[in-house]
């Protein structure tokens, strides 16, 4: 018997899943199966990255924990809001962040999101237990921007914090090196000034 998947999931999959075999499911309206959603979260979370949206349609939480609407409030700002305009930076305002890695925290599977930019080959990986952020940048040129104390660029985080997260995505101080840095940024109004501040610098350069 073939397996009920909703449609946006069954178009994930014949995307994301190279030995995706569509005489296994049927398309629906309703609710994926459970087991189906199961063997898409498990193959997403050997084989990162993978846009945000396909990401969350097998990875929203359960509604009764305390924190599920942080979390729809974290994916709109970064998937939304800061995505839109960051990208403007390269003309672009289309498509959406990638997942590239993942933790957990307030029992809730957070990702690890990830932004490429064009403009001089900048990355910018960021994650939140939904207290703080921690963000990592890797630009071709160093980025002299004015951060107005957003953040204490001389301050090392400590490799706990770096939870979903590969080594090659961590780096030391702002202070230490303009091109390569990982910084903690307190609040999401912070969060969102520092991307404002970051995305004029670099549509000046």
């Amino acid at each position: 018997m073939k397996k009920q998947v909703h449609y946006a999931l069954l178009n994930d999959m014949r995307n994301f899943m190279p030995n995706f075999n569509a005489d296994d499911y049927v398309s629906y309206v309703g609710d994926t199966d459970r087991t189906v959603v199961e063997e898409v979260r498990e193959y997403y979370d050997k084989n990162l990255p993978i846009p945000l949206l396909p990401w969350l349609r097998v990875n929203i939480p359960d509604k009764n924990l305390t924190y599920s609407e942080k979390f729809k409030e974290q994916m709109f700002l970064v998937g939304r809001t800061i995505w839109k305009m960051i990208k403007s930076v390269d003309n672009e305002t289309n498509g959406q962040p990638d997942v590239c890695g993942f933790h957990y925290s307030k029992s809730i599977k957070l990702p690890v999101f990830q932004i490429k930019l064009k403009k001089n080959n900048t990355t910018i990986w960021l994650r939140s237990d939904f207290h703080t952020w921690i963000v990592s940048v890797k630009s071709d040129k160093p980025i002299d921007c004015d951060f107005m104390d957003l953040f204490e660029p001389d301050v090392s985080i400590s490799d706990i914090y770096f939870e979903g997260l590969n080594p090659d995505m961590v780096f030391g101080s702002y202070k230490d090196n303009h091109s390569k840095f990982s910084i903690e940024i307190l609040s999401n109004y912070d969060l969102y000034t520092f991307f404002f501040l970051l995305k004029n610098y670099l549509n000046k350069i």
